[in-house]
């Protein structure tokens, strides 16, 4: 598959992580399932989750049980244009605003945090944890930025109707360490 292919395929799976989250009501609720009973994140991790846009999979059930289990969760925050992701703290109920691409995001004075841990949005996966985005590449610059400091894991959440047979893969796409969905978890855990 080749690069030029990607604003095509970005859209066929728009289409289909619309009709996952149509058939499947409660999936969010299995993936939190299947997390918390399959995964042990590093004690008290900081974890970047995300609101959930244009029917991403919705991290709030995961985030909830998360924060029970002593992990503080953060949220991207972008700052500039085509620069890495920065994230702050965030509790539900938090004061939220717009950001520089409309998404809403932690207030400026909500403390800054590195996460250990982070959940990632996508449109599309391959079983080689190659992930397509909406194709702005933050996840892509923060991953080879935290990657080249310390330790982190990069963790998708998807539909499973979001996989693909396989994605094509620039020279600066950062796969994922794991793809998490309703039914199954793919890769290793770090």
């Amino acid at each position: 598959m080749l690069r030029e292919e990607k604003p095509a395929l970005r859209l066929l799976l728009r289409a289909r992580r619309v009709s996952a989250a149509q058939a499947d009501p409660m999936a969010a609720e299995a993936l939190a399932s299947l997390f918390s009973s399959s995964l042990k994140l590093p004690e008290g991790a900081i974890v970047s989750s995300y609101l959930a846009q244009e029917a991403e999979m919705n991290p709030a059930p995961l985030e909830e049980w998360l924060r029970t289990h002593g992990h503080e969760i953060v949220l991207p925050c972008l700052t500039a244009r085509a620069a890495s992701l920065a994230f702050r703290s965030y509790v539900p109920g938090d004061a939220l605003a717009p950001g520089l691409a409309g998404i809403p995001e932690p207030l400026a004075d909500a403390p800054e945090k590195e996460p250990d841990v982070l959940l990632v949005p996508l449109l599309g996966f391959d079983e080689s944890l190659t992930r397509l985005g909406q194709g702005g590449g933050y996840y892509d610059r923060t991953l080879e930025k935290l990657r080249a400091r310390r330790g982190v894991w990069a963790i998708g959440l998807a539909y499973e109707a979001q996989a693909c047979a396989i994605l094509p893969l620039d020279p600066f796409d950062e796969k994922l360490d794991l793809v998490v969905t309703e039914k199954r978890i793919i890769g290793q855990a770090p």
